[in-house]
């Protein structure tokens, strides 16, 4: 009995192994077609701001966003009334916001599914976004704006979220953008299910077809002539360590050699039971590869969880570092800068009124028009300042130094400009705008110098390295060069238009006809302030801009001599046309100079000059 429950109770073993591989390759294969159905991740994934967060009058987000979805990100605002989206480098939204309350998206909170918010108190109001300078680009809203990201340019970027600087930005921002919907173990696990299924029917059927074997053996077993009852299993066995074996008698030998039946040895029934002990002990291993198996499928599913980006937020100093050496501003940056710039200068020159100026002119090219307007409106036939154009964009002088004040300058040539126009602006702050300080002709037969695509270094005025002058050298040779044109000075430069006309209105002056032998004149140039900008090309040399003062002085030789003031635009700001006082006329001469890379041979070339009246003083 005990013989025959034995293969019973290893067929069961081995069929219950079967049965939990084949279970566990049913739930291996559900899980893998689950992963690609019910389970799938969603094709996109939306995160928002919390509705706890503060109000405030700004809302910025650091360029953590531009992970999201490897940059492919859709963004979604909705707010009451009309609304900024603003784009700016980190560094320019830092300090355009400065002390002003708001709230700064970090990136994703903890868990991956909303926004990570910190609010910042300060100021109440800030200035209006939309039409600022220092954004590389804006879109507005009303109501409601999706647009996708799109990155202006290379390098790390910011956005400023606001209304008109006095109300709550909007409150309900949302980014979306497109999850990783890939899921790699849903094919292995759908073969391994497979085959798991496939391996434990074969199994079950190779089994249940060469089960019989035992009972066979069993059978055959039992044709072979019996023990007598009661003989002790122990007498089939080998005797044990320490004891002697039993002799075999001649008796015991002549029967065993007289019989033709086969007689079971005890070493026979040691290997038979050697076998069926190793038949099992492989089978109970299948339960241990199954639970190999099932812990392999619980790491599988743990690592098919959706991963949202790494949204990590630089700190300001990483930021900072990421812009420097970048151009302060683009290149759709500069051209929509010229371009309002040109639209206002343009407005008012139409109007001659300087308040149409408005946020687009300062320094001496604010006083130039100013006066220029002023002499028109009596003196029509005064030529008008050089129009300011954007349409073609020739040249472009774009520093990478971050600081303020920040400089730009243009050569722009539009259809009533006879040669190119150099434009310099300059920005004093972040929260102003762009303003023109200096415009002036390219002098004919001159080149404005290659510059840096990338950007370009600012140069300190007062240094030399690098130059064959220091810019403030330079300028003052210029000076000495047009206040004594036979002097030393005169080598350093070649002959211009400027330098004619220069002389041409000093004779002007003392002609006899326009204020007689009795008049005695005075002639003087000084440099403005400081330069208006340098900056270094492409060759290694410097580019100059500033403007000089140029005055002429007519004191009456004797008392009771007149001074004929005999220029009209000179008599309108005079407010006469005659005077026994002493003239004092003011003039503004903006200029460009170039200074060759130090070891050159070459002089100094004055790119463009310009010469405007500005003032007239009696007495």
């Amino acid at each position: 009995m005990k013989e025959t429950m034995t293969p019973m109770l290893g067929a069961f073993v081995r069929l219950k192994s079967a049965i939990a591989v084949f279970v566990l390759g049913l739930v291996a294969l559900f899980l893998g077609i689950g992963q690609k159905t019910f389970w799938a991740p969603p094709e996109r994934v939306s995160v928002a701001l919390p509705s706890s967060v503060q109000q405030a009058p700004l809302t910025v987000v650091d360029p953590a966003f531009a992970k999201f979805g490897d940059g492919k990100v859709d963004l979604d605002v909705k707010g009451e009334g009309s609304f900024t989206v603003a784009i700016g480098r980190p560094d320019d939204v830092a300090a355009w916001v400065d002390k002003t309350a708001h709230n700064t998206v970090k990136g994703l909170d903890a868990e991956g599914k909303a926004l990570d918010v910190q609010h910042v108190d300060g100021e109440a109001k800030a200035p209006n976004p939309a039409d600022a300078d220092i954004w590389a680009s804006t879109q507005t809203g009303n109501g409601s704006l999706r647009f996708p990201w799109s990155a202006p340019d290379k390098g790390d970027w910011s956005l400023v979220i606001a209304t008109d600087g006095t109300k709550p930005a909007p409150s309900q921002l949302e980014f979306s953008y497109a999850n990783d919907t890939s899921t790699p173990w849903s094919v292995p696990l759908m073969v391994l299910g497979g085959l798991l299924m496939l391996g434990a029917l074969l199994f079950a059927f190779l089994f249940g077809k060469g089960g019989s074997t035992p009972d066979k053996a069993v059978a055959a077993a039992g044709t072979g002539p019996r023990k007598p009852r009661g003989t002790d299993a122990a007498a089939d066995t080998t005797p044990a360590e320490g004891e002697s074996a039993k002799a075999e008698t001649p008796e015991d030998a002549a029967s065993a050699e007289g019989s033709d039946q086969p007689t079971e040895t005890p070493a026979q029934d040691e290997g038979s039971t050697e076998k069926a002990k190793d038949k099992p002990s492989a089978f109970r291993r299948i339960p241990a590869v199954a639970g190999a198996l099932s812990v392999a499928v619980v790491g599988a599913l743990g690592g098919v969880a959706p991963a949202h980006a790494d949204t990590a937020t630089p700190s300001p100093a990483a930021s900072e570092a990421a812009s420097a050496g970048v151009p302060v501003v683009t290149d759709d940056q500069l051209k929509r800068i010229l371009s309002s710039t040109a639209d206002s200068v343009s407005s008012a020159d139409a109007a001659k009124n300087a308040k149409d100026l408005g946020e687009r002119a300062s320094g001496e090219a604010l006083s130039i028009r100013t006066q220029n307007y002023k002499i028109r409106a009596s003196a029509t036939s005064h030529p008008a300042v050089a129009p300011v154009a954007a349409q073609k964009l020739l040249a472009q002088v774009v520093p990478t130094e971050r600081s303020w004040p920040r400089t730009l300058t243009a050569v722009t040539q539009g259809p009533k400009n006879p040669t190119p126009l150099i434009l310099t602006l300059t920005q004093k702050s972040a929260r102003e705008n762009y303003k023109l300080v200096s415009a002036s002709y390219l002098l004919p037969g001159n080149t404005f110098p290659a510059m840096s695509a990338d950007g370009v270094k600012t140069l300190d005025a007062k240094s030399a390295s690098g130059l064959t002058a220091s810019p403030t050298d330079a300028i003052a040779a210029l000076v000495s060069r047009l206040k004594d044109p036979n002097g030393a000075s005169k080598l350093k430069f070649g002959d211009n238009t400027y330098f004619q006309q220069a002389e041409q209105q000093k004779q002007d002056a003392i002609d006899p006809k326009n204020n007689a032998a009795n008049v005695k004149p005075g002639f003087d140039y000084k440099l403005i302030g400081q330069p208006d900008a340098v900056f270094q090309s492409g060759d290694g040399g410097a580019v100059v801009v500033a403007d000089l003062e140029f005055t002429i002085t007519l004191v009456p030789t004797n008392e009771g001599d007149t001074v004929d003031l005999s220029d009209q635009a000179v008599a309108t700001l005079a407010g006469t046309k005659k005077t026994n006082k002493k003239v004092t006329q003011h003039f503004i001469d903006s200029v460009t100079l170039r200074i060759p890379p130090a070891g050159s041979k070459e002089s100094f070339t004055l790119l463009s000059a310009d010469r405007y009246l500005t003032g007239v003083k009696l007495g």
